[in-house]
């Protein structure tokens, strides 16, 4: 997959351009204007997911995502509207990047985690950099015009799919399977944001961020080593222990973390093994249960001292709902 390099970094670099523009708004209702930007970015790449479905030219979509970012980061007095046009550059460009990964990714996860871990850095950068507004603005304008000019006008090659692969059929069982996914991807966001440890800040942080990327990238090729179900398995059940000790020590809750996040990829590979003619819409259907596991911490529930519990709490529940789903899908392709 020629272009999974490029749109890795070009995930990097417009996860970073929408933190980075976003979080530095110094306005009063700044939460707001970010509910806004998160429902641009992901529970509109739904529907925008079925137009790419539609009319495919997945990598032009992705750097006109990219374009829209650039262009967001002139609206310096504006921040409604930028946050409107960033959420949008940053679902155009998941969606369009999402559905080429998935297109060429055959039979293996991998790809999607290494195509989406690099925003997780992206956005931990692109938040902490905020204080140095006037150096960063303008190198990264100029950072994502690039990335938007390579993208739209350099040679790429819209493919079909990997190999020759028969879709799932779409029955009941593949529609609890799907529910269950919803779910996981549900609880995983809503989980996430409660992850508020006291040891959280300065390189601990980054460390964080890093254990989030590698986590997503790691079950990736773990699950294409192992099986999806063994991995999720045991990444749950490590994680969930981990999680047990992570209040006071930053080495488990980073670790638990790491493990927490290595079922990303088993989701969106499931997900688009039963939406196979849809994979814009998976792929979309799956951010949108981001969107929405945003809310209970949006509307004031977060609960700092009790992250660890939140922690164990989602990695058990997480694996009451993602292998029952599995088992369901794995029943369902071996009647094909």
């Amino acid at each position: 997959m020629e272009k999974l390099w490029l749109l890795r970094i070009a995930h990097f670099c417009v996860d970073f351009g929408c933190a980075f523009l976003c979080l530095g708004y110094a306005e009063d209702n700044i939460q707001f204007y970010l509910l806004i930007y998160n429902f641009c970015a992901f529970a509109l790449q739904m529907p925008l997911g079925l137009l790419v479905d539609r009319f495919g030219k997945q990598i032009k979509v992705a750097g006109f995502g990219v374009l829209l970012t650039a262009i967001a980061m002139f609206f310096l007095y504006h921040p409604l509207l930028g946050c409107i046009t960033a959420g949008l550059g940053n679902a155009l460009f998941h969606v369009g990047g999402g559905v080429y990964v998935l297109h060429g990714c055959g039979e293996k996860c991998a790809p999607l985690g290494e195509f989406v871990a690099p925003g997780a850095l992206g956005l931990f950068l692109g938040g902490y950099f905020t204080s140095q507004w006037a150096y960063i603005r303008p190198v990264a304008i100029f950072i994502l015009f690039v990335m938007a000019a390579v993208l739209l006008y350099g040679k790429s090659e819209e493919h079909a799919t990997a190999e020759p692969i028969t879709p799932v059929p779409f029955t009941k069982k593949t529609a609890v399977a799907l529910v269950l996914l919803f779910l996981v991807v549900f609880l995983r966001s809503a989980a996430g944001f409660q992850f508020t440890f006291s040891w959280k800040k300065g390189s601990t942080a980054f460390l964080f961020a890093i254990a989030v990327m590698t986590g997503k990238e790691l079950g990736g090729v773990l699950s294409d080593r192992f099986d999806m179900s063994k991995t999720s398995l045991v990444s749950l059940l490590l994680g969930g222990v981990l999680f047990c000790f992570s209040q006071n020590s930053a080495v488990c809750g980073i670790l638990a973390v790491l493990c927490f996040n290595c079922t990303m990829p088993v989701t969106l590979f499931a997900a688009f093994k039963i939406l196979r003619r849809l994979p814009g819409f998976s792929f979309g259907l799956l951010t949108f249960a981001l969107f929405l596991g945003l809310l209970p911490s949006y509307f004031g529930f977060e609960m700092p001292s009790y992250a660890f519990l939140f922690g164990v709490g989602a990695c058990a529940v997480s694996l009451c709902l993602l292998l029952p789903g599995l088992h369901l899908l794995k029943a369902e392709c071996e009647t094909l």
